[in-house]
C-alpha cells in the first residue's frame, strides 16, 4: 500500500514471544540498576518560551514532546511556509503545522521542519541537539532492537493513534504521537497513523535518514532516499549531556559522591570547595531533599528515604551535573 511518497508494508511485523519478554526484562533491569527508564521529570524550554517535559532513557535525556519552536536558539526566525508549491521548491530552512492549522495541531503534535532547518544545528534549545543516527541507534538498541522498539516508544491507546495500536506500551516514557508528514509535494497526510523523526546526519548528499513509527507495527523503520530532506517531519531534541549509570562518580576530578548504594548518608567530596546547591529527586520527579552545602559540610542524610533509585542534581557557579544513586 502506498501513502503519499511512503510505501508501507501492511503485513504486521510478527515478533516472537521471546523477543517481547526480553525487551520487558531489559527495561525492568534498567529501571532498577541504572534508573534507565525512570521517567525522571525535568523540563527544558526553547526561545519561544515553550516548555517541554523530558525523560531519561538509559544514558540519554529526551524531550517527551515534539519541538514547537518558530525561532532558532540564536533567536533568528525560522521561515513559515504554507503554500504547497513553495514548500516543494525549497532548498532552505522552513517549518509548518499539519494542514497549516496551528490551533488544532501544535499543542499535541508540535511543528514540522524540513531537513534544511535541522541542518542549521540551531533548531534545538542551547545544550540540546537533533539526535544523530547513532543517537537513534543507541535508543532503539537499548529498547530491544528495531523490530520491537516502537512498542516502548508509542503512546498507549487510540486517543491519538489509529486503532489497533495494540503493541504500544510506552514503557520508555518517550510518548510518541502520530503527527503525520508533509510530503515532498507539500501535501499533508498520515496524521493519526504514522509519524517520523529527523536525524541530524546524512547518509549522503540529499539523503537524510529518519525514523518511522506506525499504528500497525512494533517496528521502528529507518528510511533514507534521495531528496527526502524536503519532507516536513517532527523533531525530538536530545540533551548534549550523556547520563552516567549508578556508581561512584567523578566530575573532572573535582567532585565525588559516595557511597553508592547508600544507606543513611551520602557524602560529596567537594575538592574545589565551592558552594553547592543539591537536590534529590525520586523516580516520579518529586524533589525529596533540597540543601545547600558549603565548604565545611559535605554530608546529606538520606535515612528517611524509602529504598529505591534517586537522582541527585548538583549546581554551582562553574558547572551542573546529575547522577543516579541507590538507597539501600
Amino acid at each position: 500500500m502506498t501513502l503519499g511518497y511512503f510505501t508501507i508494508d501492511m503485513t504486521l511485523v510478527l515478533t516472537s514471544n521471546i523477543n517481547k519478554i526480553m525487551k520487558k526484562i531489559i527495561l525492568l533491569l534498567g529501571s532498577f540498576v541504572a534508573l534507565s527508564s525512570s521517567n525522571y521529570a525535568q523540563t527544558v524550554s526553547d526561545v519561544d518560551g515553550n516548555i517541554y517535559n523530558t525523560v531519561i532513557i538509559d544514558t540519554q535525556e529526551w524531550m517527551k514532546e515534539n519541538l514547537k519552536t518558530t525561532r532558532y536558539n540564536d533567536n533568528t526566525i525560522i521561515p513559515l511556509v504554507t503554500n504547497n508549491s513553495a514548500w516543494a521548491a525549497l532548498s532552505t530552512p522552513a517549518y509548518c503545522y499539519y494542514n497549516n492549522d496551528s490551533l488544532t495541531y501544535n499543542a499535541a503534535y508540535g511543528a514540522m521542519y524540513n531537513w534544511f532547518a535541522v541542518n542549521t544545528g540551531k533548531l534545538c534549545p542551547t545544550g540540546w541537539h537533533v539526535p544523530t543516527d547513532i543517537d537513534w541507534n543507541n535508543l532503539i538498541g537499548y529498547l530491544g532492537g528495531s523490530f520491537v522498539a516502537s512498542s516502548a516508544l508509542k503512546e498507549v491507546g487510540i486517543s491519538h493513534w489509529t486503532s489497533p495500536n495494540s503493541d504500544a506500551d510506552n514503557s520508555s516514557g518517550f510518548t510518541a504521537l502520530p503527527a503525520g508528514h508533509r510530503m515532498l509535494n507539500g501535501v499533508f497526510n498520515d496524521i493519526g497513523g504514522f509519524t517520523s523523526y529527523w536525524t541530524s546526519t546524512e547518509d549522503a548528499p540529499s539523503y537524510a535518514p529518519y525514523r518511522f513509527l506506525s499504528y500497525l507495527s512494533s517496528e521502528v523503520k529507518r528510511y533514507s532516499f534521495t531528496n527526502d530532506e524536503f519532507f516536513g517531519l517532527s523533531v525530538r531534541c536530545l540533551n548534549n549531556t550523556v547520563m552516567t549509570h549508578a556508581g561512584n562518580i567523578e566530575n573532572s576530578n573535582t567532585l565525588k559522591i559516595f557511597p553508592n548504594p547508600a544507606n543513611d548518608k551520602i557524602y560529596i567530596n567537594n575538592i574545589e570547595r565551592q558552594i553547592l546547591k543539591v537536590q534529590i529527586f525520586n523516580v516520579v520527579g518529586e524533589c525529596v531533599i533540597q540543601k545547600v552545602l558549603d565548604n565545611t559540610n559535605n554530608e546529606i542524610c538520606i535515612d528517611f528515604l524509602s529504598k529505591g533509585i534517586y537522582v541527585i542534581k548538583i549546581n554551582c557557579d562553574k558547572w551542573s551535573m546529575q547522577q543516579k544513586f541507590i538507597k539501600d
